[in-house]
């Protein structure tokens, strides 16, 4: 039986994902980090799990009724933070919209598609972000990375409008779906 690897995230408008991929390859090149090249930027809302080939297709109907519900809102990314001494990030503001859903989209992994933090997984408090390096980065070049971009400003203001379905292709991640927020009327 065929497994597939999931996501679910939120994924920047254009302009601002595009300044935030560039931003992701200067800090892989002067920094030596590859890994969060992988994947568009994005803030994740659900972490990876495993399904069956089988069920994408109810997966796929599930979160199109799931953003039939939200309607779109702006999010602020305000600067830089850290989860030291790994992960570099651009801080995300939360909101009450953000807030919600999250809660209800892990509300209905859990209970529709019963997907469930993995076996000794230590269920964290939602701290929104979007990654820019992380996993592979070097204990030093963290240091200097933070060291870098600590004092650092970047403010951005976007329209959150849908929710994207990430998928592993063996290699990278695929935005295998992206579902519209709002639709009902």
């Amino acid at each position: 039986m065929s497994i597939n690897r999931y996501f679910l995230a939120l994924i920047p408008t254009k302009e601002v994902r595009e300044e935030l991929q560039d931003l992701k390859i200067k800090i892989s090149d002067e920094y030596q980090t590859k890994a969060s090249l992988r994947s568009p930027p994005h803030l994740t809302l659900h972490m990876p799990f495993l399904k069956p080939a089988k069920y994408e297709k109810q997966l796929i109907e599930s979160l199109t009724d799931f953003c039939n519900e939200p309607k779109p809102f702006d999010l602020t990314l305000n600067g830089y933070g850290s989860f030291e001494p790994k992960v570099f990030f651009v801080q995300v503001v939360e909101n009450q919209e953000l807030k919600n859903l999250h809660q209800e989209l892990h509300q209905l992994m859990k209970i529709k598609h019963n997907v469930l933090p993995r076996e000794g997984f230590i269920e964290r408090p939602f701290r929104p972000h979007i990654t820019l390096a992380f996993r592979d980065l070097k204990k030093q070049e963290f240091y200097r990375l933070w060291k870098d971009f600590q004092d650092r400003n970047y403010e951005r203001v976007f329209m959150v409008s849908s929710l994207a379905l990430l998928k592993h292709n063996g290699i990278s991640w695929d935005e295998h779906h992206i579902f519209s927020f709002g639709l009902s009327s």
